[in-house]
């Protein structure tokens, strides 16, 4: 190979990852990763292994590269030489050519790699060039091709010198490529099988991105199998030689339920351990449930198919039935759990909007994050510690909203916070109590004064710490009054003396809320849930790349609506402003307010906190009307959020848990009119939306609705014959009985017509 031109483009932005001397394609584990132009790394590799060769990379924001496979075709179709002048340019052993580019703003938001066939539409023609934006690669310039199935021997010869910089693309040869470029795939399965569907939304395109591949074929394997080969294993990185389905390497499977993958080369023969694999081999992989594949999988879409079906079962629907919601906020056109904007205040609603994130998990990550900054324990009478559960649907951006606080306001880890899931109370009193002396003698090690923890999935610590004799909850509920807590045992007494914030997450939205009841029981968690903050968001959130501005202050109270560019300049980071108390005004809006959902008595004590924190963060040493104003906008939002994520009343057992799961949800459908004008819904269809089998089982959850039944809190459909009498009852269709009716599955019940 030519190191030296391998070096002057690495100059240029051109990214590179080994491969095993001969291939086209690299078989290191993580190469989109590891890929680099660091110049010292590739010795590195060449010292470790020096009959290896190199790819380059395509990658986001650096490189673009043109491979065309057929260029007589493409002339042929309209392609024009002069586009690609001035740009390198690469001639393959097979007769085709690379091309690189520098990429600009021209490529944001396309695919990963564009693909041009010889007849556009038809996939099943040669694939004549392609435009390869991320994580795609091709071999070297200079690397030789060697003992490749199907492909000649030979170099990889440059074809035009290397001047000055790349050039970005020809804005007449990006416009002829999206013209004849294959538009997003619409897949489908066979009309012979109707037991599954893709999602309207769901494309093949993006789920081969999302998973760092692109693909090469994809189709029915046979009537209720759907599959994707990619082009290469995104694992392993062995590409795919096959010219069918079945002869693929690697594959993804789709029939209804997840997806399946296996891979021949590295023997990953199941979705978890691909997605274990994945999770190692990339820091940003997320799994596919951060969207929906199928169309059963949206509880919507569903209900609008369900209409004709209850009506082809005699069983009339209801006209316009939809979500309960507050009449106020039907009157304005909101839905009461979003965040309301006035609920911003100063420097921490700056900073919200700065953070790119929905304001329902970016203003409660930066109050909690805040909350550990602080010096002081207690401001204006008030302990201003913070506990927040950030609830928001897989996807939602739970975990990137505290990231980007903690990034946002500068704080450390190990010094302001850190990353950890206790065990027990023992684990706390280890993580943030005494330590041992680090001599004989010596005197023991102070813990930290302050802290944040952490916390990547709250329900982790809520399993363990409902374990019978388990102190956990107790110890969080103590640390969240006060900094003691003493531990004692036969090595003696430990004393934590730390005020503690907590931050961590659920996998919930508020279609599901029973999800939530099922993690925090009433009785289990000892009034925990009662201390905590709610963030929350219902949308899937688009990730953007995101830098953080230097941390600052303001002294100034900023409105919400005013635009970023138009602010002052920053002023730096100050010292956190100590709180002295409420402005007359301030305190008496505080006192006049009331919750009377409230049964634990903090929502107001919660009120006063985030007034003191907003205030200290905008250098503010006496909270003012507006800043009172727009806490109270913030707790509002609270109440209304706790209405729908309500701790479970059910005892620790599984049956229990499976009773209340089971009647929630169906209370829930009734009462958004999710069912037919007389209440009645199909459970197994619910059962199957919302996983029930899989989480208890299908036997127990099949004598739980027996039991519902048989209880009369459940009633099923009543079956009547052509002359009116009951035949017989339908137990797939149930609805649940309201208070002071009476069930019809007695002897003498009534019947539906």
């Amino acid at each position: 190979m030519d190191f030296k031109l391998i070096g002057k483009l690495c100059e240029l932005g051109v990214d590179f990852a080994p491969t095993a001397a001969g291939m086209t394609r690299s078989n290191v584990r993580g190469w989109p990763s590891i890929a680099t132009s660091n110049k010292e790394t590739m010795k590195k590799w060449f010292k470790e292994d020096g009959d290896c060769s190199l790819v380059a990379v395509a990658k986001r924001g650096r490189t673009a590269i043109l491979d065309i496979d057929d260029k007589a075709a493409c002339l042929a179709t309209g392609l024009k030489q002069e586009w690609l002048q001035g740009s390198f340019g690469v001639a393959t052993p097979s007769g085709g050519e690379h091309w690189y580019f520098r990429q600009d703003a021209s490529l944001e938001g396309l695919r990963s790699v564009v693909n041009v066939h010889a007849i556009k539409g038809d996939r099943s023609s040669k694939k004549i060039l392609e435009l390869k934006i991320d994580r795609c690669s091709v071999a070297a310039p200079t690397a030789k091709r060697e003992g490749q199935p199907c492909k000649a021997d030979g170099a990889y010869t440059p074809i035009t010198p290397l001047n000055g910089q790349l050039p970005a693309i020809h804005p007449d040869l990006l416009a002829w490529i999206l013209a004849h470029a294959e538009a997003a795939k619409q897949h489908f399965s066979t009309e012979a099988d109707t037991h599954w569907k893709f999602h309207p939304s769901f494309s093949v395109e993006r789920f081969c991105e999302d998973n760092y591949s692109s693909e090469y074929l994809s189709g029915m394997l046979d009537e209720r199998t759907f599959v994707i080969v990619p082009e290469e294993c995104p694992v392993c990185g062995r590409a795919n030689n096959g010219s069918t389905l079945g002869a693929g390497v690697t594959k993804f499977f789709f029939s209804g339920n997840s997806y399946g993958f296996a891979c021949k080369a590295c023997g990953v023969n199941a979705r978890y351990e691909y997605e274990e694999k994945m999770d190692e081999l990339y820091d940003d992989f997320d799994p596919w449930s951060q969207y929906m594949i199928y169309e059963h999988e949206d509880e919507e879409l569903m209900a609008k198919k369900d209409e004709a079906f209850l009506k082809a079962v005699g069983i009339a629907t209801q006209e316009g039935g939809t979500d309960t919601a507050p009449e106020a906020a039907k009157e304005l056109g909101r839905d009461p759990l979003e965040f309301p904007e006035a609920g911003l205040y100063g420097a921490l609603g700056r900073m919200a909007r700065e953070i790119k994130m929905p304001l329902g998990l970016a203003y409660p990550a930066l109050i909690a994050a805040y909350s550990a900054k602080v010096i002081e324990d207690v401001m204006a009478d008030c302990r201003v510690n913070v506990y927040l559960c950030q609830v928001a649907p897989i996807g939602g951006g739970k975990n990137k909203s505290w990231e980007r606080a903690l990034q946002m306001l500068g704080m450390s880890e190990g010094t302001d916070y850190t990353m950890a899931t206790p065990a027990s109370d023992r684990g706390i009193q280890v993580l943030l109590g005494e330590q041992p002396p680090a001599k004989k003698g010596q005197p023991k090690i102070p813990g930290p004064r302050r802290m944040l923890l952490v916390t990547e999935e709250i329900e982790e610590i809520v399993k363990k710490g409902s374990i019978d004799k388990s102190g956990m909850f107790q110890t969080l509920c103590t640390l969240w009054d006060g900094n003691m807590k003493t531990f004692s045992d036969r090595s003696g007494k430990s004393t934590v003396n730390c005020r503690l914030s907590w931050v961590g997450g659920i996998p919930v939205n508020a279609k599901t809320p029973e999800k939530f009841a099922s993690i925090f029981g009433e009785a289990s968690t000892h009034g925990l849930l009662s201390r905590f903050l709610l963030g929350y968001s219902g949308v899937k959130w688009n990730y953007r790349k995101w830098e953080p501005r230097a941390p600052k202050m303001r002294e100034e109270v900023i409105a919400p609506d005013q635009p970023i560019e138009e602010m002052p300049p920053d002023t730096g980071w100050q010292p956190p402003t100590s709180v002295r108390g409420f402005e007359p005004n301030a305190e008496a809006l505080i006192e006049s307010w009331d919750d009377p959902t409230d049964a634990s008595g903090r929502a107001k004590y919660y009120l006063r906190k985030v007034a003191i924190l907003t205030a200290s963060a905008n250098d503010e040493s006496m909270v003012s009307t507006a800043c009172a104003e727009a806490a109270i906008e913030f707790t509002d939002w609270q109440t209304e959020l706790r209405k729908v994520f309500r701790p479970g009343i059910a005892e620790n057992s599984l049956e229990a848990k499976c009773t209340e799961r089971i009647i929630e949800t169906l209370r829930r459908m009734d009462e958004r009119g999710k069912t037919g004008s007389e209440g009645y819904i199909n459970w197994k269809r619910v059962s199957h939306d919302n996983k029930w089998a899989e989480t208890y089982g299908s036997q127990l959850v099949a004598r739980v609705i027996k039991g519902l039944i048989d209880c009369e809190l459940l009633e099923s459909y009543a079956v009547e014959d052509e002359c009116g009498k009951k035949k017989e009852r339908d137990t797939k269709w149930v609805r649940v009985v309201k208070g002071g009716e009476k069930s019809g599955d007695g002897e003498n019940g009534a019947t539906k017509t």
